[in-house]
């Protein structure tokens, strides 16, 4: 049966020195990695994380022809603290004080801090974990630019005829888009929750069935936010089923070719020869950064309107969602936090969101001074969410 995540067993003190770390994480045997989609050992986050694709099938999206190339500045952030919990740390600090496997800091065209642990390098592609969601995103943006969707307002089922009958079915994809279906549905990651019932099922059934599986209704939707794997599963199937063709296919000439990614990423498929919408998508922390910029860019590209500016801002702005999903009401795990299409909102006055994967996978945009920060993680604890928030903040102002 597969499970997506499996809970793993916390062997590492929550603040374990930086020596610490690395031993627990695999140093001593070259970070292994483990053929399993989800975490069983610490020791294998760090050797897995940053190479899932090299176990499981998955479909590769090409990079560009000519890679676009950053500048450096030299010295950029120099000197550069924040105060997180009263003390004041570098970005150096940071990364010695938490599991970050790479931090990669863009402002417009510039890099102004690029570094890695644990062994790893500019080669390796990180593992996006829920990221992938915001990719998933990305691809009903460009049906809706094409013409494949008349009206994100449409239920599902007018595009995808198997989820007729069902109650996901009569949700519309601007809801499912926004984690608001209505459904009761809940994700532990405890080896009993739904999304196991969802995966188990979608191994013998298929997706659509799946998805169908699922009949409780908690509230009405659009009136209750409910962060859940199922409705980006649902969202890749619409997107297959528009483009009768891989999303990886359309992701890569649409998008990854266009922005100078230097690399190809890595996205798996599931039974169905379908990528996962909910995860599993691969990309080194650059080409991470690289889709950062064209969303800090309202999908422009150096000049080419690459991804519809009306979609991104809908999808990413606070004031364009329901009041269940406005920050404060669609909290996450006690965060105070927004949530659009597919993409976290930070609780600012500026349009601020963020793309997140589980164990601190973070890619933070600022539209308005051009700021991205990548972040990839091994963080078993969740300790990097408050401080990389922080950091993202005073390099915003």
């Amino acid at each position: 049966m597969l499970k997506f995540i499996l809970i793993m067993f916390m062997t590492i003190p929550l603040f374990a020195s930086a020596e610490m770390r690395e031993e627990a994480f695999g140093k001593n045997e070259g970070y292994p990695a483990i053929k399993n989609y989800g975490v069983t050992e610490t020791k294998y986050m760090v050797g897995s994380f940053s190479n899932m694709a090299q176990f499981h099938p998955h479909n590769i999206l090409q990079p560009a022809d000519k890679p676009f190339i950053f500048d450096r500045p030299t010295n950029a952030l120099d000197g550069f603290k924040f105060i997180f919990m009263g003390e004041k740390l570098s970005l150096d600090d940071y990364m010695n004080k938490y599991p970050v496997t790479s931090l990669l800091i863009l402002r417009g065209n510039n890099i102004l801090y690029e570094k890695y642990q644990y062994a790893r390098n500019d080669k390796h592609l990180f593992l996006g974990q829920s990221m992938t969601k915001s990719v998933t995103s990305l691809a009903v943006g460009l049906l809706v630019a094409d013409g494949k969707i008349n009206n994100i307002n449409d239920r599902i089922d007018k595009y995808v005829p198997e989820l007729k009958n069902c109650v996901m079915g009569a949700v519309t994809i601007k809801n499912i888009l926004g984690m608001n279906n209505g459904l009761a549905f809940a994700e532990r990651y405890d080896g009993k929750d739904d999304i196991t019932k969802y995966a188990t099922i979608k191994a013998k059934e298929g997706r659509a069935k799946a998805l169908c599986a699922f009949t409780k209704q908690e509230k009405d939707q659009g009136e209750l936010f409910n962060y859940a794997g199922i409705n980006s599963e649902a969202l890749i199937l619409l997107v297959r089923k528009l483009i009768n063709g891989s999303a990886s296919d359309y992701v890569s000439t649409r998008i990854w070719q266009k922005i100078g990614t230097e690399q190809p990423a890595k996205w798996l498929i599931d039974g169905e020869n379908t990528e996962f919408g909910l995860s599993f998508f691969n990309a080194t922390t650059r080409d991470w950064g690289r889709l950062g910029r064209l969303l800090a860019n309202d999908g422009q590209w150096q000049g080419e309107q690459i991804l519809p500016s009306d979609f991104l801002i809908n999808a990413t702005s606070i004031d364009k969602q329901p009041p269940s999903q406005w920050p404060g009401n669609a909290q996450y795990h006690g965060q105070r936090v927004g949530y659009g299409w597919q993409f976290w909102l930070v609780d600012s006055p500026k349009r601020q969101f963020f793309m997140r994967g589980l164990y601190g996978q973070f890619v933070y945009i600022d539209p308005q001074s051009q700021l991205v920060i990548v972040q990839t993680a091994v963080d078993e604890h969740h300790q990097t969410y408050y401080p990389l928030l922080q950091m993202f903040r005073a390099l915003a102002d």
